[in-house]
């Protein structure tokens, strides 16, 4: 989440200082983009050494490797698919007042 929203405000400052009208939507799509390789292939490296752990190691930490798992799968998701796009409406809320 910090990686994409960090790009987005960098995208943000670049239109502003060479003048791009670029709408709000594709600055974020962009960004999304950008960070979607780094993001997979950082989830894809941890998964790989909790495979291990649930392969190889005790019953406690199985368990753990499991539950870490789900976690990194979720999170992965919610950091590329959930949070950039709510920070659309968001910024609408607050550009309103």
């Amino acid at each position: 989440v910090i990686v994409i929203f960090d790009r987005i405000r960098e995208h943000l400052a670049r239109n502003e200082k060479t003048g791009l009208k670029e709408s709000f939507e594709d600055t974020i799509g962009k960004s999304i983009n950008e960070t979607m390789t780094r993001s997979i292939n950082t989830a894809l490296t941890v998964v790989l050494a909790l495979l291990a752990l649930i392969y190889f190691g005790a019953p406690a930490t199985r368990d753990f490797a499991l539950v870490m798992l789900v976690g990194v799968a979720a999170g992965t998701f919610s950091s590329i698919a959930r949070s950039a796009p709510l920070l659309i409406p968001i910024a609408g809320w607050f550009t309103k007042k």
